[in-house]
């Protein structure tokens, strides 16, 4: 807990800057001849080490490596109360909700605005995680960069965030057909996520009651110089720096392929209109990238269920 510590003036106690934050603001004490100062002293965390090692069997393409990362932001927004149904149940619902409106356009309807508010609350928080989702995979599929970490930040702010989560990826395998490799990463990307989700540090991790807040997602990346940054969910931003005060827990995904080679070098994709294509991926080398961080556009705004006569307004959609 944070504590605090009063120190005679003008004699100053030494602050270690790499061992806790000192922020001051005025604490003075009517005492004879004398004045106090209070020092609000922030103790810094440990950051805690998640090694999640995927399987040498396993073809890490873009397409996975988003997949990936997708599953791990889904279940931290679940997990950490800032969605009340899992991702696939409020997918349901607002897909359900949307299709009955189509159906019934031209009809008069009862509105209950308690019922609709809650509606759009939903909506807009599943069309803003499928347009970030997007954006992650558009990232991890354009070959004149690679992602090598996203960080997803819980809090009212992105300069002071409560907790911190930071997902760095290893080199993905470019150049393959995704579509080959759909079978493989379905098979294997259940039991990845189980072993995060069954770990001692996620447990730690989750295991206490956050409010709803904000979230907010960086990615850093290598990309070639002279490429523009160019994406709808996301946009360049300058490096972050993370708070020692918040909670930071790091997921290390390695990945070591069993086979190096491109298994699908020889192969050529073949469209509806009868033309072919061989699936090739631009190479950077380490001298023509920059490192470039980017950020959402926006953040997620957590929300709670909202309940009528103790039934989910969900269900009177």
């Amino acid at each position: 807990m944070p504590t605090l510590k009063f120190s005679r003036m003008p004699t100053l106690t030494p602050v270690n800057p790499t061992s806790y934050i000192t922020k001051n603001f005025p604490g003075f004490l009517n005492y004879p001849a004398s004045r106090f100062v209070c020092t609000y002293i922030t103790m810094s965390q440990p950051e805690k080490i998640l090694p999640v090692t995927v399987t040498s069997e396993l073809t890490l393409t873009p397409l996975g490596g988003a997949l990936l990362v997708n599953e791990i932001l889904k279940g931290l927004l679940y997990q950490k109360c800032q969605i009340p149904y899992s991702y696939t149940y409020m997918k349901q619902l607002v897909e359900k909700r949307r299709k009955k409106l189509c159906q019934q356009e031209n009809e008069p309807q009862k509105v209950n605005l308690t019922v609709e508010k809650h509606y759009r609350v939903v909506s807009a928080a599943y069309d803003y995680m499928e347009m970030v989702m997007k954006g992650i995979s558009v990232q991890f599929s354009d070959p004149s960069s690679h992602i090598k970490e996203v960080v997803i930040m819980f809090g009212t702010s992105p300069n002071f965030p409560t907790e911190v989560f930071t997902i760095e990826m290893p080199l993905v395998m470019t150049g393959h057909i995704e579509c080959n490799h759909i079978r493989q990463l379905n098979n294997h990307l259940h039991k990845i996520m189980r072993d995060i989700f069954l770990s001692q540090v996620w447990i730690d991790s989750i295991d206490g009651a956050m409010t709803c807040t904000n979230t907010f997602i960086f990615l850093k990346k290598l990309a070639h110089m002279e490429t523009a940054f160019t994406n709808e969910a996301f946009e360049a931003c300058a490096p972050i720096r993370t708070d020692p005060s918040s909670k930071h827990v790091r997921f290390i995904i390695n990945h070591t392929p069993r086979d190096k080679t491109n298994c699908c070098a020889d192969l050529e994709i073949f469209e509806d209109n009868g033309s072919s294509k061989t699936h090739q991926a631009a190479q950077a080398t380490p001298e023509e990238t920059q490192v470039v961080w980017c950020r959402s556009k926006g953040f997620f705004q957590g929300f709670r269920d909202c309940f009528i006569k103790k039934v989910s307004a969900s269900e009177s959609w």
